[in-house]
């Protein structure tokens, strides 16, 4: 059904006809419950602190292993766009996203994928695009320069794809990178059982 018979028919519907259709949407639909909730009652930063914790536990489980599902977060993202959000809110999700993909591929280049890669740059060049253009630069700044002081950390073949649309350069003296590259340490491969032995 297009937008446009969906809007006749809603509009030949009288108070009480309409409003027991939106009770019955409300009912077997969970996202169209969750719309109508932050609708009736907005709270920006209760639905932002919720997706965000989507994304977090993707990349940093308070149990178990990180999955870091390209697919979940991404339907994070999308799912509170749909909350129509201030653009605020927006680039703040998408900033966290981004955050959490750059320390990945610095902390675990052994277990970070093509895709993984290719999201980080993707989502980067889209996001700073975003906020130059909602011109939110100077709210941002700081979270932008910390993620530009990361990169080098994440290798040469991603610093060089960046490079492209975003100037790394010399970070402000008080900006540290949100995950540098540790050695490679040999016990950290060695099974918990021979590590004893040690």
């Amino acid at each position: 059904m297009s937008k446009t018979t969906l809007k006749k028919f809603l509009s030949e519907l009288n108070r009480e006809q309409l409003a027991e259709v939106i009770i019955q949407v409300y009912e077997s639909r969970k996202e169209a419950r969750e719309f109508l909730d932050y609708f009736a009652n907005p709270d920006e930063k209760a639905a932002l602190d919720k997706y965000r914790a989507v994304i977090m536990k993707e990349f940093q489980p308070l149990k178990g292993r990180a999955k870091r599902r390209v697919s979940v977060c991404r339907k994070a993202i999308k799912d509170f766009s749909t909350l129509q959000p201030s653009v605020s809110a927006t680039a703040d999700l998408a900033l966290t996203y981004v955050e959490q993909l750059i320390i990945h591929l610095v902390r675990n280049p052994a277990q970070s994928t093509e895709s993984h890669k290719r999201e980080m740059v993707a989502k980067l060049q889209q996001t700073i695009e975003f906020i130059t253009v909602e011109c939110l630069g100077g709210e941002f700044g700081i979270r932008i320069e910390s993620i530009a002081a990361t990169i080098p950390h994440a290798g040469k073949e991603i610093e060089n794809e960046i490079s492209e649309f975003f100037c790394t350069g010399t970070p402000s003296a008080n900006i540290v990178p949100l995950a540098t590259r540790k050695p490679t340490s040999l016990r950290k491969f060695i099974s918990r059982r021979h590590r004893q032995q040690f």
